[in-house]
C-alpha cells in the first residue's frame, strides 16, 4: 500500500500508526538518505550535476541546500529526479524482496511512503493494495511546514503553492485521510481501514 500526500500533509502519522500495529513500512524519504551518502554512485552524480554547494561540511548531501538550487527550476528538478528515483526504487524493490522473504512468513501488508510516489509511477507497479493519500488544507500545511522547517511564511507558501495540489491526490488515491483533526479519530479511520484491506485479502 502507497502512502502519500503533500508536504506536511500527515504521512507520517499513516504509517506511524500502522507501525505500532506490526506493519512494516518501507520510508522512501530515508532510503533517499542512504542513496546518496558519500561513496556511492548517486553522491558523485549529485556533486557532477550541482557542484560541491550542495554539500555539507562533512560531504554529505545538505538536503536544504539541494532543495533550494532546484526549487522554481523545473529542468535542475528533472535531472535531481533522474538521478535519484532510480536508486531509491531499486532500495524499495530490495526492502520489499526482503520482506517477501521473511520467516516464518512474509507479511500480508506493507507500506510505501513516499511524497511523490504517484509522480514516480509507484502505483502503477509497486503499490498494489492501492494508495492511501493524507491531506490538509494548505493553511494547515503551511502552518505545519513553518514549525517544522523554521521557514517564514512566504518561503512556506511558496514551497505549498509549488506541489501538487490536495484534488491531485483525490483523484488517484483509493483512500483519502483528512489528518486536520485529533490524532487518535486518524488512527481509529486508519485502522479501519487497514482491517478492512485484511479482510479483502482474506
Amino acid at each position: 500500500v502507497g502512502v502519500t500526500g503533500g508536504m506536511c500533509g500527515g504521512k507520517s502519522t499513516l504509517c506511524d500508526t500502522l507501525r505500532r500495529a506490526g506493519v512494516p513500512a518501507i520510508d522512501c524519504d530515508r532510503l533517499a538518505h542512504t542513496a546518496y551518502a558519500p561513496g556511492t554512485d548517486t553522491h558523485r552524480r549529485l556533486v557532477a550535476a550541482f557542484g560541491p554547494g550542495v554539500l555539507a561540511a562533512d560531504g554529505t548531501v545538505d538536503r536544504r541546500l539541494l532543495g533550494a538550487r532546484v526549487f522554481g527550476d523545473p529542468a535542475a528538478l528533472a535531472t535531481l529526479d533522474s538521478i535519484v528515483w532510480p536508486a531509491v526504487r531499486a532500495a524499495v524493490e530490495q526492502r520489499l524482496a526482503e520482506l517477501a522473504a521473511a520467516a516464518p512468513e512474509p507479511p500480508r501488508v506493507v507500506l510505501v511512503e513516499a511524497a511523490l510516489l504517484l509522480e514516480a509511477g509507484y502505483d502503477r507497479d509497486i503499490c498494489t493494495g492501492g494508495v492511501w493519500a493524507a491531506l490538509v488544507p494548505p493553511d494547515v500545511a503551511c502552518r505545519r511546514l513553518m514549525e517544522r522547517n523554521g521557514l517564514s511564511e512566504q518561503a512556506a507558501r511558496a514551497r505549498i503553492a509549488a506541489q501538487k495540489p490536495p484534488e491531485f491526490y483525490r483523484q488517484r488515491a483509493t483512500r483519502v485521510f483528512d489528518t486536520d483533526r485529533p490524532r487518535e479519530e486518524v488512527a481509529a479511520d486508519v485502522m479501519a481501514a487497514y482491517e478492512q484491506l485484511l479482510l479483502s485479502l482474506s
